[in-house]
């Protein structure tokens, strides 16, 4: 036979934190783990380097960066590469005008670098086939007729443009133009797309990937220590589960009926808080978060998501009476209607004495 479960009397003497006052406490919790996570920097990121060599791979990146053709510099680099590390990136991508020679190069030169067997090379040929696609249909690209003299045409001006467009008027030695007036437009959409193709190539090299994978593990650790300060270690000393922000702006944390919190609550609390905020971090960006805000819009205590896994809720300590459990709140709640029946006996004791002397 199961034991029923006994219910808990609510403490009505509670006010849900506003969703001002909350707003203004998160954000001053957040500027203070942010604070934080740059002080522990100094201190986590030796030991990921001296594991991983963070620095040597990002300063090798940035070298490769410059050899890809992707980016725009503030200086050619020489052939022998000396001047390599002086040369800086002033943009992170190139002109319009100049994507087509870019992309080509990055496929042809930079991807060709460490290439040692030779039927792995990227020659023209093969870009021809793989990049400008010129065995299929529609193509923008033919090979040029071998008794024909290669021509090249001039960029044209596309008529949906109000104003007038130009392309780059780079050609792969042997190909030209399908269309003895290519469109402007056109020309550019393809070049764009196939630049944009160049990128993605480069983003799934091994060092990115590793550089990507420090600086996630670096941030994952930095936003646990940040917010175990902040969120866990703070709240269990400071009064009513407080953290810095909550205390400033007066609110506090109870539980989901209104009593002092205990520890093991707010440890809930906290792990549920930062999983949210990792999986928004590895998944979809501030789905989470969302999903917790709408919860704490909709529901009547205004509880978040952590709040429902952690059994807890934000409260106005200005305009709340948190008591440290049921048995006190019962005890206030008989105080107060001793006194009330109290008071009311004596004032029906002295109007019955009115009446009675005639007073």
């Amino acid at each position: 036979m199961k034991t029923p479960k006994t219910k808990v009397t609510e403490n009505l003497n509670i006010t849900n934190g506003n969703a001002l006052k909350r707003t203004g406490a998160l954000f001053l919790d957040l500027i203070i783990m942010y604070a934080i996570m740059n002080l522990f920097w100094f201190a986590v990121h030796p030991i990921l380097n001296n594991v991983y060599k963070y620095d040597a791979a990002v300063a090798e990146n940035n070298r490769d960066m410059k050899r890809s053709y992707l980016v725009t510099l503030s200086a050619p680099l020489l052939e022998d590469e000396s001047n390599i590390d002086d040369v800086k990136i002033s943009a992170n991508s190139v002109v319009p005008t100049k994507r087509a020679e870019a992309t080509y190069k990055f496929y042809t030169i930079f991807l060709n670098r460490d290439v040692e067997d030779p039927s792995l090379i990227k020659d023209d040929v093969w870009y021809a086939e793989n990049i400008l696609k010129i065995n299929e249909e529609n193509s923008l690209f033919v090979k040029i007729n071998e008794e024909v003299n290669p021509k090249r045409y001039s960029a044209v001006t596309s008529e949906t443009s109000e104003e007038a467009e130009t392309f780059d008027p780079f050609l792969v030695p042997g190909y030209t133009y399908k269309s003895a007036n290519p469109d402007a437009k056109e020309m550019n959409a393809f070049y764009d797309a196939i630049y944009k193709d160049a990128i993605a190539i480069y983003n799934k090299r091994p060092l990115l990937k590793t550089i990507n994978d420090v600086v996630m593990l670096e941030n994952t650790i930095l936003v646990i220590i940040a917010t175990s300060i902040v969120i866990l270690a703070l709240p269990i000393f400071l009064k009513h589960g407080q953290t810095p922000g909550k205390k400033v702006f007066k609110l506090g944390v109870t539980t989901h009926m209104g009593y002092k919190v205990s520890p093991l609550q707010l440890l809930l609390r906290y792990f549920a808080y930062l999983l949210i905020n990792i999986l928004s971090n590895f998944l979809i960006p501030i789905l989470f978060p969302f999903i917790s805000l709408t919860i704490m819009v909709f529901n009547r205590k205004g509880r978040s998501l952590h709040d429902l896994i952690g059994g807890t809720r934000v409260v106005d300590l200005t305009r709340s009476t948190v008591y440290l459990d049921e048995t006190e709140y019962l005890d206030e709640l008989a105080k107060e209607a001793y006194v009330r029946n109290d008071s009311y006996n004596e004032e029906m004791f002295v109007d019955r004495f009115d009446e009675g002397s005639g007073a």
